[in-house]
């Protein structure tokens, strides 16, 4: 189950903001279509922004329903608000392309009426985003891979540990990428196998040996490295304690049950080996081979959404 950042960011446009007629977003383009009907704006000024925003809406629909049949196993209290979301997001698109020929045509009453529509179909969206952030926020243990949650460690269903959601992660739309080692690739398909509910944790935290004892060589390395400057000796020394710290984080969350540990201590982890690497090659040391390695892909790694 994993997030879908189109829909999120629709979702953030939906909701209570500051007043604006900014057609970008969905609360603002619902605002500037009000204004044909005060004699603010004409009927082909409609055109762009309305299809625009129906195209997007559509695209975050058909993705939302196409991951929800990839997931059947999804509790229905976690598939319903996501379900809810996806179906008026298809109509808030319809009832867009229609309106300007609604104005074209002169058609006020009728114009109206798809403006109240409208209203009633993005409070809908406000009302299941709230309800997926309170899935996200209650401090209750779920199954990464059907949502469920229950009094024991795993789930009764799927056998997974249940883990803790992380909200934050609602909010968190970061995608990086670095080329790391082979080693840092399996740590991050585990990880993310984890978060989709294909791999329970213990999976994920039997990748995390050889990491360890490739950070400690380093350490050794940086030790033993005669360099002018002890600044940079002492930032490669930190680097590594980065991802050692990382790594001890995301065991972490065999106890604590954490999403949040995974995903901070895949962080520490990838941005401490960026700077080691980055130096490492910048003074010839042979990395072994490099792969294109994402930090937090967003659209695969959200926990309960998707």
């Amino acid at each position: 189950m994993s997030y879908n950042r189109q829909l999120a960011s629709l979702q953030s446009s939906s909701g209570p903001s500051a007043e604006t007629d900014d057609p970008h977003t969905v609360r603002g383009l619902l605002r500037y279509c009000r204004g044909w009907l005060k004699g603010d704006i004409d009927a082909e000024a409609l055109q762009k922004p309305c299809l625009e925003m129906a195209n997007r809406l559509r695209g975050a629909a058909e993705a939302t329903f196409s991951d929800l049949d990839k997931n059947p196993e999804l509790c229905d209290e976690v598939r319903d608000p996501i379900l809810d979301t996806g179906e008026a997001y298809e109509a808030i698109a319809t009832i867009l392309e229609d309106l300007p020929r609604l104005a074209g045509e002169n058609r006020r009453e009728e114009f109206e009426e798809a403006l109240a529509e409208f209203e009633t179909e993005r409070l809908a969206v406000v009302d299941a985003t709230d309800e997926i952030n309170a899935q996200m926020s209650e401090g209750v243990p779920r199954c990464p891979k059907c949502g469920e949650s229950g009094e024991d460690e795993r789930c009764e269903h799927c056998r997974l540990i249940l883990l803790y959601p992380d909200p934050k992660q609602l909010q968190d739309y970061s995608h990086r990428s670095a080329h790391l080692s082979p080693m840092h690739r399996q740590i991050y398909d585990a990880y993310v196998a984890v978060l989709k509910g294909e791999l329970s944790l213990e999976g994920l935290l039997a990748k995390l040996p050889p990491l360890s004892v490739h950070l400690k060589e380093l350490s050794s390395l940086c030790d033993g490295y005669e360099h002018s400057d002890q600044d940079w000796v002492d930032g490669q020394r930190k680097d590594t304690e980065t991802a050692a710290a990382g790594i001890e984080r995301i065991k972490g969350a065999a106890s604590t049950y954490q999403t949040s540990d995974l995903h901070r201590g895949w962080e520490d982890i990838f941005d401490s080996s960026i700077s080691v690497q980055n130096q490492l090659i910048q003074l010839g040391v042979a990395t072994g081979e490099l792969e294109d390695t994402p930090t937090m892909a967003s659209d695969d790694l959200q926990f309960g959404l998707r």
